[in-house]
């Protein structure tokens, strides 16, 4: 067992939960492959497997996640409880809306913002390159600027594209049209030991 580095996408996920108290729904028909990636951060090359979108909306804000990865399967092992997968690369960008009677997040292009304004804020778009090693070893890269374009946000998938910029010049740039995966209330953000599994 091993527990759980701090990570960007920990603290503004867990967000989705107080703000919003519910997710989108699962799309089992949706193909999660319609989705590609570029580009590389601190040496290490991105690329694209399997996507995914968490969506929220409540009384007390909105919010909105796409998260890619060079693994398969993405829904059924980043928010399962007590478990990391080795190996892995995720990029996600994630919109947050803390406010009461927040609209839905809908089409458009949005700026990407550094992560520390996001939080500070309680609201915007901030994006990171996290990784897993073979023994689960995690770290995680902030991006400081970027634009994040929606082109449809429907019940069941998020489509569009984004490119973030990276420290030391580094950019990664996707296109994407990731179903939505269930963001349970109890997920792999809560802390505590995680098993690490290939």
């Amino acid at each position: 067992m091993i527990g759980v580095s701090a990570r960007t996408r920990t603290i503004i996920f867990s967000l989705f939960v107080a703000l919003a108290g519910c997710s989108g729904k699962t799309a089992p028909n949706v193909t999660p492959q319609r989705s590609t990636l570029s580009g590389s951060v601190a040496g290490t090359s991105a690329f694209a497997v399997d996507s995914v979108s968490i969506t929220a909306q409540g009384p007390n804000g909105a919010g909105l996640g796409i998260l890619i990865s060079n693994k398969p399967q993405i829904c059924s092992w980043e928010f399962a409880p007590g478990q990391l997968k080795a190996d892995s690369v995720i990029v996600d960008v994630v919109m947050v809306e803390r406010a009461q009677g927040a609209l839905p997040i809908g089409a458009g292009t949005y700026a990407i913002s550094p992560f520390s304004e996001v939080m500070s804020a309680g609201r915007g778009t901030a994006g990171e390159f996290a990784t897993s090693d073979g023994t689960c070893r995690q770290t995680s890269v902030t991006a400081i600027g970027g634009t994040l374009t929606l082109s449809d946000v429907s019940p069941t998938y998020v489509a569009g594209s984004f490119d973030l910029m990276f420290p030391n010049g580094d950019q990664v740039s996707a296109t994407f049209t990731a179903p939505h995966c269930d963001f349970p209330a109890s997920s792999n953000y809560d802390g505590g030991t995680k098993t690490c599994v290939p």
